[in-house]
């Protein structure tokens, strides 16, 4: 069986949606004759399903920083120094600090791991027969890692976009810092065989600044096994949103303008609604809450274990997924999506509209998708409509195509491209 080394800085954290796609990978690419070592860093979770070689990392670069010159961990840099944060009074020292934190971050906040993880992965390497290496993005020094491991070891090498690198458009970076780290991905993709990406249209952004390369489109998924066993579904008409939100980007606004629209107008009855978030809780949110007189009908759980997440997925009788009504995110899948899918329950999808989301919400008949609170309101209406008739909303999900979506099939593709280099 060929050999691949994965480098993966957030694997061992099984918690956070960054690490399920190369976990599934690994998980899964024994079965097309593939045997994958993960090179990530030290984890008090380390998992023995997976072989790994954990690196003595612990603290981003931020950390380093702050400790150096005897600021407060797990304060804002600004904070540490007295900038004023309001954003309505520029100021040079403002400009200043964000340039400044931009070049000691360049190019992220983990470079630090980029010496421990090549002296382990020269060590392995060395030491041991592989045939390939896959790193993931977006932690850039995973693919400075495999740049410097497979020149060093004339192993052919897949750089793997869960995100975009200097293309993102949610970096606010200063032009500086732009040019730095375009210049830097094409010089560190040259050693690359093959790039890998979520979806087509990040292929085709990809593919402007990589145009010499062989670019595949290898959809993010969910593990088979996650699949909803039968699992009892909420008695209310319950609403439920897995994750973290962000004001005015990833933001439920809309969502709750209609609900209280039509609680107002008799439609919905207060007594039957149940909203639910369930990640970090804000004070924005919570204020958006009570302005649209939502109180009793919401509750914001907190953070809880991804298993527990999983679970609550399970038991809505709506799963929300809301992302950023932008045209620039038409090419973005969010993880969670995946879940909802192994969920097997209606997802209900606030955001822009003509992307890659809507286009497999259709494919998969599992959700609806929408942009504005007049279609909001219709379709909550018709869901809710569909509750009192059936004590359930009705899930119609098509499961010849949701298990399209499952990582023993993304695996599959991962290893046609491995055995192709």
């Amino acid at each position: 069986m060929k050999r691949v080394l994965i480098i993966s800085y957030s694997f061992n954290n099984d918690q956070v949606i960054g690490s399920v796609r190369m976990r599934g990978l690994a998980k899964y690419l024994k079965e097309f004759g593939w045997n994958p070592t993960i090179l990530t860093v030290k984890s008090h979770s380390k998992s023995s399903e997976f072989d790994s070689v954990e690196t003595n990392y612990e603290e981003d670069i931020i950390s380093v920083w702050k400790k150096k010159i005897g600021f407060t961990n797990g304060t804002a840099l600004k904070g540490n120094i007295g900038v004023n944060n309001n954003k309505n009074k520029k100021s040079f020292l403002n400009s200043f600090v964000k340039f400044s934190s931009e070049i000691v971050t360049y190019p992220d906040t983990h470079k630090g791991w980029l010496k421990p993880a090549l002296e382990s992965g020269n060590k392995l390497l060395k030491e041991n027969k592989f045939d390939a290496i896959v790193s993931t993005y977006p932690v850039a020094t995973c693919h400075l890692i495999a740049k410097k491991l497979s020149e060093n070891h004339d192993l052919p090498w897949i750089a793997d976009y869960r995100d975009l690198w200097s293309q993102n458009h949610y970096k606010n970076y200063s032009k500086i810092r732009k040019h730095l780290d375009t210049k830097l991905e094409i010089k560190t993709l040259k050693s690359a065989k093959a790039i890998t990406t979520i979806s087509d249209p990040l292929k085709e952004k990809l593919n402007e600044i990589h145009n010499d390369k062989e670019i595949y489109t290898i959809m993010n998924g969910f593990d088979p096994k996650q699949i909803n066993p039968g699992t009892e579904i909420s008695k209310k008409f319950s609403i439920t949103y897995t994750g973290t939100l962000y004001n005015g980007i990833r933001d439920p606004e809309p969502l709750l303008i209609s609900i209280n629209e039509l609680i107002t107008d008799g439609i919905i009855d207060p007594k039957d609604m149940k909203l639910q978030f369930y990640g970090p809780k804000e004070d924005w949110l919570e204020k958006d809450i009570e302005k649209n007189n939502l109180s009793e009908v919401t509750e914001i759980f907190g953070e809880i274990s991804r298993d527990l997440s999983i679970q609550k997925q399970r038991e809505a009788q709506l799963l929300l997924l809301i992302t950023a009504n932008d045209p620039r995110e038409k090419g973005f899948f969010t993880g969670k999506l995946f879940d909802y899918l192994a969920a097997e329950r209606p997802i209900f999808h606030i955001g822009v509209k003509n992307g890659v989301i809507e286009k497999l919400l259709k494919k998969t008949n599992t959700g609806i998708s929408t942009d504005n609170i007049n279609d909001i309101k219709l379709e909550l209406e018709r869901f809710y409509g569909d509750y009192i008739v059936n004590k359930e909303v009705s899930y119609h999900g098509l499961k010849n195509e949701v298990n399209k979506y499952n990582h023993k099939s993304m695996a599959k593709k991962f290893s046609d491209i491995l055995d192709s280099l």
